[in-house]
């Protein structure tokens, strides 16, 4: 009964951010919420933004199951959870993006039973990603994105560390490294995606 009333409580938590989200496009952005296709790229993103964290969630446990470090490292922190926040504020704005990093960091937390410290971690994380990709114009430029994403995780992960008394230098290198090896796969992912979005739903 206590499982059914956890996912019953998770469902909801989602639902209601759906329905949050519904009235936030039709008051702020009607002409998004009036485009069919603009709707149908936002719950594109959506959905594959949840598929990579659910693949990521099934496989990265396997890479370390093996590992001697798996005390010391946090493996969530490979997650690449701000490929979203990155494609929306592309092609949609960097406003939508916050609130859709919102969603996705909630999602992401909710995933993890409820973890809020990687909740906020998926947060921050997703509006510096957001923020620094807002004005890309060339391919290249997705990877001047990487180091405030970096630094960002970084920053994260030394506090983390601080208020969980893991603060060990050994043990904030590999859980910063890791950070970086998202912050790449992320920049990527988006890099790889956004033309693809741009092309089958005419987002110019």
């Amino acid at each position: 009964q206590r499982i059914l009333q956890t996912n019953l409580g998770k469902v909801i938590l989602v639902i209601t951010f759906i329905l949050l989200f519904t009235y936030y496009l039709i008051g702020f952005h009607p002409s998004i919420f009036d485009n069919f296709q603009h709707i149908l790229a936002l719950a594109s993103i959506i959905v594959l933004q949840i598929l990579i964290i659910r693949i990521s969630l099934l496989i990265i446990p396997r890479l370390f199951e093996s590992s001697t470090e798996i005390n010391v490292i946090t493996q969530e922190f490979l997650i690449p959870t701000a490929t979203a926040s990155i494609l929306v504020s592309i092609l949609f704005g960097l406003r939508l993006s916050v609130i859709i990093t919102l969603f996705i960091s909630l999602y992401f937390g909710i995933s993890l039973s409820l973890n809020h410290s990687l909740f906020i971690y998926s947060l921050l994380g997703g509006i510096i990603a957001g923020f620094s990709t807002q004005r890309i114009r060339y391919r290249w430029d997705f990877f001047k994105a990487i180091p405030p994403i970096v630094a960002v995780y970084a920053l994260f992960v030394c506090v983390w560390s601080l208020f969980s008394y893991k603060f060990t230098i050994f043990a904030i290198t590999l859980n910063i490294g890791l950070c970086v090896i998202n912050s790449i796969i992320t920049i990527f992912l988006a890099m790889m995606s956004v033309a693809i979005f741009e092309t089958l739903f005419d987002i110019t």
